[in-house]
């Protein structure tokens, strides 16, 4: 029984002794080079991006049992990734310890801020969940981290990760749309653009990863895109195009209700296109199958008369509008009708312009009819059989030009503008 008793104040005096006991945590080092909050040098070591840190858990004289680590890596204040491990020391012992790890060349190139945390406790038994120490190393890079892409950049305030990637622009028209990859930082965006020769940057604060803005056309520029910090992106180069200049090409698409637009050639292949609008200079067509509604209209900005064509067979006329079109084996067959004026002067619209309804009067028999506005979307549709009059209400319409057209029991197409107040 005596020995059973002082076995249990053994045991309750080594735990009493552990939970006063402490461990401290020399001076880490990275790459055998001491670290500080002075900097840390993150470029690649040896032509790799691994890194190898190492420290000593050093106890003091009533220090004995186990000690438990987790030590956390910070990038740029984010988590990158942490190890753990559980040893022994006893009295004033100390134990050498050392993790390594590895950054990818966009990390390296965006780290401003490196942070090492260690959290630590002694215990009798692994389990025995003593008071928990932490002790923390931080430091900034001692090299540029991403460098100033132009050094008339004007920097933010704030943090962020890393400068955003990603970097894309597209146009439509004269309207041309930057995007890019979000970023855990400080908004807002701010995008940065000039002409290639100009020394002024133009800015732009947004709180999107997208911006829109009408430029002239034929002009070369640069642009670049940060958040709220530093870490400015890549510059990027493109050209604003002559609108008459911009050829949009389709192939391997299957849609319905799409708007096809191109400022000078509108090339469509290999496609099967339903209830579909496109409107071009010049449109090509090539075993391509463009199902009933469908409308296609030659409308350019060169001074001639704009073409279109169907396998290569070139169709002319300025007014001509190709529809419900059918297919037929590896080539299309359209019907191409141009209007006849003889006919359109017994078309009346009225009141022209509107702001409510209109009153429509045909010698012609008015069958299918459709609405369209000035981007050839349909707005209104309807079907009347043989109808010579009929009154289509506009109310909800916003202001501006629309066309009324309809197709006879010949096939034929007739069409009258409508100015909506």
């Amino acid at each position: 029984m005596k020995k059973l008793l002082s076995f249990i104040l053994l045991i309750m005096f080594t735990y009493i002794s552990a939970q006063s006991a402490s461990v401290h945590i020399n001076k880490i080092r990275v790459n055998n080079s001491e670290f500080s909050s002075n900097g840390f040098n993150f470029n690649p070591i040896n032509g790799n991006n691994n890194f190898f840190i190492d420290y000593t858990v050093k106890g003091d004289d009533k220090s004995y049992g186990y000690t438990i680590l987790d030590v956390k890596l910070y990038v740029n204040n984010q988590f990158n990734q942490s190890i753990g491990s559980t040893f022994y020391i006893s009295g004033t012992g100390e134990v050498k310890k050392a993790f390594s790890f590895s950054m990818n060349n966009v990390d390296i190139k965006n780290a401003n801020s490196f942070k090492i945390e260690i959290t630590y406790r002694s215990d009798v038994f692994p389990q025995t969940n003593a008071k928990t120490n932490s002790t923390t190393w931080i430091a900034n890079t001692t090299s540029s981290p991403s460098p100033n892409p132009d050094p008339t950049l004007s920097n933010g305030t704030g943090t962020c990760s890393n400068a955003p990637i990603g970097l894309n622009q597209t146009s439509v028209g004269n309207t041309h749309t930057f995007i890019w990859n979000n970023v855990n930082g400080t908004l807002p965006y701010t995008l940065a653009i000039k002409e290639e020769t100009a020394n002024k940057w133009s800015y732009y604060a947004i709180n999107i990863n997208k911006f829109s803005i009408a430029l002239p056309p034929s002009t070369k520029y640069e642009w670049t895109v940060r958040a709220n910090c530093k870490l400015w992106s890549d510059k990027k180069s493109f050209e604003t195009y002559n609108k008459c200049d911009e050829n949009v090409n389709i192939n391997n698409h299957n849609t319905s209700w799409m708007n096809f637009q191109a400022n000078n050639i509108l090339t469509i292949s290999n496609s099967t296109l339903r209830n579909s609008n496109f409107r071009g200079s010049k449109i090509v067509l090539k075993n391509t199958n463009i199902l009933p509604k469908s409308r296609i209209y030659v409308q350019g900005c060169y001074a001639g008369k704009p073409e279109n064509s169907i396998d290569d067979v070139i169709y002319s006329d300025i007014q001509s509008e190709i529809s419900d079109s059918t297919a037929s084996r590896n080539s299309i067959i359209i019907p191409a009708n141009i209007e006849n004026n003889s006919i359109q002067q017994n078309l009346t619209i009225s009141p022209n312009p509107t702001s409510n309804q209109v009153q429509i009067n045909s010698t012609i028999g008015i069958n299918e009819w459709f609405v369209y506005d000035i981007n050839a979307k349909i707005v209104l549709t309807g079907n009347n059989k043989n109808a010579n009059a009929l009154k289509i209400n506009l109310q909800n319409l916003n202001a501006g030009i629309y066309y009324f057209k309809f197709i006879d029991a010949s096939g034929t197409l007739h069409e009258k503008s409508i100015i909506k107040k």
